[in-house]
């Protein structure tokens, strides 16, 4: 939906998806953003809790590799090992593109719309996953949005994120 505030945005360096004391964080802003000095060279990023700006819904927890630019379902998958390098047009690149400062100066843009479908989309399969595993097993729901993530992006589910994509763009036609 929109940019999440007061989350917690941690320097994850050695990608435990834990807060060790040894690294940085910051909570973000109401636009979603946070600035970290004197950061490592190679890290996660873990974003912990905070709330949709647009929605009002609670953020659990969402990541993305080093190079990113941003925290979004998309990264998240990205961050697990999903290539989204030839899935949209212009070639967009999840890791830098700000689909909603790209509709704020395009209201019509396709690619930016499209984006931010696809995430929605895939943040709302990520979050019923969780909540149905660790409901059914017990276990938190941090570690079950994790297996949520590895489990769409193999794919060896049956149902994986192309097939998002293709739904986007049917729902889109009808």
């Amino acid at each position: 939906d929109g940019y999440v505030e007061v989350a917690l945005e941690i320097l994850d360096e050695d990608v435990d998806r834990i807060h060790d004391l040894n690294e940085l964080s910051a909570y973000t802003d109401e636009n979603g953003y946070f600035s970290i000095e004197n950061a490592p060279d190679d890290f996660q990023i873990v974003s912990l809790g905070g709330t949709d700006v647009d929605s009002g819904e609670a953020i659990d927890v969402l990541y993305s590799p080093s190079g990113s630019s941003m925290v979004t379902p998309l990264t998240t998958l990205v961050a697990e090992g999903a290539d989204f390098s030839s899935t949209f047009s212009n070639e967009i690149d999840v890791l830098t593109y700000n689909p909603i400062e790209a509709l704020e100066s395009d209201p019509n843009s396709q690619d930016a719309a499209q984006l931010v479908a696809v995430g929605q989309q895939v943040l709302a399969v990520l979050v019923s996953s969780a909540e149905v595993e660790s409901t059914i097993a017990g276990s938190d729901f941090e570690n079950a949005f994790t297996n949520s993530v590895k489990s769409l992006v193999s794919s060896e589910s049956g149902v994986g994120v192309q097939d998002l994509i293709v739904l986007n763009e049917l729902d889109d036609e009808g």
